[in-house]
């Protein structure tokens, strides 16, 4: 129970928590031209998916790992020496997802220097994001993976990168009324990787205002890469879906960011925000939420939601210096924005 929160001792709930142990199945079939089928090597992963994505005749796995520890399955009566004895006891490789290839024994998924640290999370939970490249070319589907301690909410595949980003902070809380509200601060993490060959590395890391929103779908749209710079754009308030209008709010409720690499010092450094002191207006009416965002090469198109949908286009062609292009109210808001062309945008909502 983390220092401050009341917790339930599990002894005294009707239904007590269970541990559970996720794994992720890969699965290497043949197909032959008469239509019959040959299933080939298998893989089971410790883990639960955040996304695969396919690149040549790769898959990239995104994974995230909870270990079971010991000292955690001891009961409420256990002793503080007894705890002390468990956690003694505890071995790096507790900590890391194992790999099971068809029904062989279990086996390291990545090794402890496979692994680097997020030196900013806040996390209370032990969770550890792995990102595994398989190839396809070979049929023991031989892989290479790395891994950092802490969690991931969305993946972003780019043309020249691979990015995840999670908040750093806790949960939402739950208010009284419905509503959701973020701690106040709140920022979220991105990390850049690559790959050359049949390796996958581990490039730069960031972080921008806010989070990426409260729908975990909507979340990697967020993200776009253009020309090697990455554009995000974060929801800076606080307040979720459900919540009334915050009054009175005077700052804005989302940030778009551009983010470039640094080679030499391994960090995506802020090359611009929107808005700024030079280009103040809001990205959204005050109390408003970002509700759809398209990013589509030098543009970028955002709809917020709050009974009338203001659209806004924001031209990303100098990253140093974006600005918006324009705007549009109208009654309604959208759920779907598809650029057609370079001229024509159709929205889909209600």
């Amino acid at each position: 129970c983390p220092p401050g929160l009341a917790c339930a001792a599990a002894d005294s709930m009707v239904y007590p928590p269970t541990a559970l142990q996720a794994r992720i199945e890969l699965q290497s079939a043949d197909y032959a031209a008469d239509g019959l089928t040959t299933l080939r090597t298998r893989l089971s992963i410790d883990g639960s998916l955040v996304g695969s994505r396919r690149v040549g005749n790769s898959v990239l796995l995104v994974t995230t790992h909870t270990p079971q520890l010991a000292a955690d399955q001891l009961p409420t009566t256990a002793s503080a020496s007894d705890r002390e004895a468990a956690l003694a006891a505890l071995r790096t490789a507790d900590l890391l997802p194992q790999l099971r290839v068809d029904d062989g024994p279990a086996q390291p998924l990545v090794q402890e220097t496979d692994c680097l640290l997020q030196p900013a999370s806040r996390s209370l939970s032990i969770t550890v994001t792995t990102v595994v490249r398989i190839d396809l070319g070979s049929p023991a589907l031989p892989r290479q993976a790395l891994c950092f301690l802490g969690g991931t909410e969305a993946l972003y595949l780019a043309a020249q990168g691979l990015y995840l980003a999670t908040t750093r902070s806790a949960l939402p809380v739950l208010q009284p009324d419905g509503s959701l509200r973020y701690p106040d601060e709140v920022r979220t993490d991105i990390h850049r990787w690559t790959w050359d060959g049949d390796r996958v590395r581990y490039r730069a890391s960031g972080d921008v205002a806010g989070h990426l929103g409260w729908d975990p779908l909507r979340m990697a749209l967020r993200l776009s890469e253009h020309a090697g710079d990455l554009r995000v754009l974060s929801y800076t308030g606080s307040m979720g879906w459900g919540a009334v209008a915050e009054p009175g709010r005077e700052t804005s409720p989302a940030t778009l960011t551009v983010l470039r690499e640094d080679a030499a010092s391994a960090r995506l450094v802020p090359l611009a925000t929107l808005p700024n002191t030079r280009r103040p207006a809001l990205l959204g009416k005050p109390g408003e939420q970002i509700y759809g965002v398209r990013f589509a090469g030098a543009r970028a198109y955002l709809v917020t939601y709050r009974q009338t949908d203001p659209l806004y286009v924001l031209d990303l062609s100098d990253p140093a210096d974006p600005r918006t292009a324009g705007e549009l109210e109208m009654p309604g808001f959208s759920d779907v924005l598809q650029p057609l062309g370079t001229a024509l945008l159709v929205g889909v909502g209600r």
